[in-house]
């Protein structure tokens, strides 16, 4: 039987979101969640994570855009002038050039894993807000302090697409990253995520992925909510149709509890 472990991303970034992912547990279409240590929201999410242990809660990384934990002073190649996170693009270009320090980042990951512990949630993963988790620079840090963390499962690069990209970076990035990456954590089998990546005309987008997706175990991301249409879109085909379509297709719903050092996930080829 095919599985399918569904994340809700950005657990605790406002009212709205933490309100919409319990709503989408309480319908039985999703698994797991994983939450953002910084953000407004997080005590609620931790105290539902806390009171629900039957699904995985995990660290949604937030290496950019967002207000770091630690003390701009602290980790300064991290931070831009006004001592937020640097965006997103600029992130992945300074890392490219060598201009984060690998002890900033490092710095930061502990104070986000253990503000999660600290709240009482039980940590089953990690992810990376933006995907930065499968910068080279970021996937080098997470090797290294693994044993440290005591995290053994770590979500991999997409390589499923509702369409495939139209630049070939990404593909050939997601692939070489992958490798590394499942020789030292344990991870679903495949990932996809169509936030953003879908217009309003291909709100059906789950129960016309469903028949494509390959065996084993998959994990899709979302990000609950109706306060802005991207987070609709990955929201409401999920919510009204889910439940229902996974059963029709023969999908069993299992979170990363479920994801061992034993899964059957392999490099991809």
């Amino acid at each position: 039987m095919p599985r399918l472990i569904i994340n809700a991303d950005d657990f605790g970034f406002s009212t709205h979101t933490v309100d919409w992912t319990i709503r989408c547990f309480e319908a039985g279409v999703l698994s797991s969640a994983t939450l953002m240590a910084g953000a407004a929201e997080f005590p609620r999410a931790a105290a539902f994570a806390r009171a629900n242990p039957r699904w995985s809660f995990g660290l949604h990384l937030v290496l950019s855009d967002e207000t770091p934990l630690c003390r701009p002073e602290a980790i300064p190649s991290l931070v831009a002038p006004d001592g937020h996170l640097w965006p997103t693009r600029q992130f992945m270009l300074r890392s490219a050039l060598g201009l984060i320090r690998s002890a900033d980042l490092e710095r930061e990951v502990r104070a986000q894993l253990l503000r999660l512990r600290e709240a009482g949630v039980v940590v089953s993963h990690i992810d990376g807000h933006g995907h930065m988790h499968r910068m080279p620079l970021v996937l080098k840090a997470l090797i290294r302090l693994k044993d440290e963390l005591d995290l053994a499962r770590l979500r991999p690069a997409q390589d499923l697409y509702y369409a495939p990209p139209r630049l070939p970076f990404g593909l050939w990035l997601n692939r070489a990253v992958n490798r590394p990456l499942r020789r030292h954590y344990a991870a679903p089998d495949h990932f996809l995520m169509t936030t953003g990546k879908v217009s309003s005309a291909q709100s059906a987008w789950f129960r016309e992925m469903l028949p494509r997706l390959p065996g084993g175990c998959t994990e899709i991301g979302i990000h609950p909510g109706t306060d802005e249409p991207w987070r609709q879109l990955d929201t409401d085909d999920l919510l009204r149709h889910g439940r229902d379509a996974m059963l029709q297709a023969g999908f069993q719903l299992v979170s990363y509890h479920d994801i061992s050092l034993l899964c059957d996930s392999a490099p991809l080829r």
